[in-house]
């Protein structure tokens, strides 16, 4: 029967395991994930900004600005749509008002003229007076009220009755006809403002087709959600660089350390070590710690300002982060040399005694 502590000793044992196999794995697989990506991206943000600088004077951008119009005009290409959608619906619902107003005319036209006649034999008798206005709607009042409080001739009145109950209502049809006719003239007003917004958004849309197109390269990774949607396309190349050296030297000191787990006996020049994860993240540090060193000379890099973005050669970028993550030691004694340059001591003034290191032994 096993022991408790041989039962944590097993748990201890596969945790162990664990850690070494797919923690390593899944690390690993990041790390040349985010490298991949961050390089590809700095690649394409490269040829963008060699596009912007060979646009006419007049008409070039840097890199930040042109991206924030080519995302300005993608919100207004997706409101261009919602535009046409909607105008499409309003041309569908005038056209069906269009025809909603002809069928309330026809009906509106046939309810008049079985009513015209009585209408005008009631209007003949001198005892409903006068009609005032002469349009359908008043008449129509007019004969109802004249019909049921006036004094008729009998047959008048009996005839004027059957054709009030039989002709449908006139004042409704007519009602009908100008609420149609009301709700196409506002259909007509709403559907030529937003025919002024699509021109409006088209020409926009137009206008930004060549900046469009310039980031044409970059939508391969917004579209891919593996190389994650684009997630390092809104850096400005500036900016990117800063994750792009920090990348490359951990992508360099993980291909340093499988070299060794792969190839225990080597005749490399570098040293081995038994932190995996410290010397990818070392890696890493070390990459950014001399991009920021060659910041004040970069000649290495292809510019004489590091920090103007697109001019330096990426891959050679790329290539010194990976260098600096695999020799990181080497790198080390690199940049100490380098701080002993810069914070080296001042030497004495002329007449100061400068006290020893080590007090003399008593006597």
């Amino acid at each position: 029967m096993a022991t408790p502590s041989s039962f944590w000793e097993f748990l201890g044992r596969s945790w162990s395991l664990f850690e070494r196999t797919v923690l390593r794995i899944l690390w690993a697989a990041l790390v040349v994930l985010a490298f991949t990506v961050v390089l590809m991206t700095a690649t394409a943000q490269q040829r963008v900004t060699t596009l912007l600088s060979e646009r006419p004077t007049d008409e070039r951008i840097d890199y930040s600005s042109a991206w924030a119009k080519v995302q300005d005009d993608e919100r207004q290409q997706a409101e261009l749509a919602k535009l046409r959608t909607r105008q499409r619906a309003l041309a569908t619902e005038e056209q069906a008002a269009r025809l909603k107003l002809r069928e309330a005319e026809v009906a509106a036209n046939q309810a008049w003229n079985r009513f015209a006649p009585i209408a005008a034999r009631v209007m003949a008798n001198p005892e409903c007076g006068d009609v005032g206005s002469p349009d359908h709607l008043s008449i129509w009042d007019w004969v109802v009220q004249c019909q049921a409080t006036a004094t008729l001739p009998d047959r008048l009145k009996r005839q004027a009755a059957d054709v009030i109950a039989a002709v449908p209502n006139v004042e409704q049809t007519e009602r009908d006809a100008q609420a149609t006719q009301r709700n196409i003239e506002t259909l007509e007003v709403t559907l030529k403002a937003v025919a002024a917004d699509v021109e409006v958004a088209t020409k926009a849309a137009a206008d930004a087709q060549s900046l469009r197109s310039t980031f044409s390269e970059l939508n391969v990774l917004r579209d891919s959600w593996l190389l994650g949607r684009g997630l390092f396309v809104q850096f400005p190349p500036t900016l990117l660089q800063f994750i792009l050296a920090l990348t490359a030297g951990m992508f360099g000191a993980l291909l340093v350390t499988l070299v060794l787990a792969v190839y225990p006996r080597h005749d490399f020049q570098f040293m081995a070590s038994e932190g995996y994860f410290k010397r990818i993240l070392l890696g890493g540090m070390i990459a950014l710690c001399v991009y920021i060193v060659l910041g004040g000379g970069s000649a290495i890099l292809g510019s004489a300002d590091p920090f103007t973005g697109g001019e330096a050669n990426v891959m050679t970028f790329s290539a010194v982060g990976v260098l600096a993550g695999m020799f990181s030691d080497k790198v080390a004694g690199w940049l100490s040399k380098r701080a002993d340059g810069v914070f080296a001591a001042a030497p004495p003034a002329p007449g100061m005694q400068v006290a020893d290191s080590d007090p003399p032994p008593p006597t």
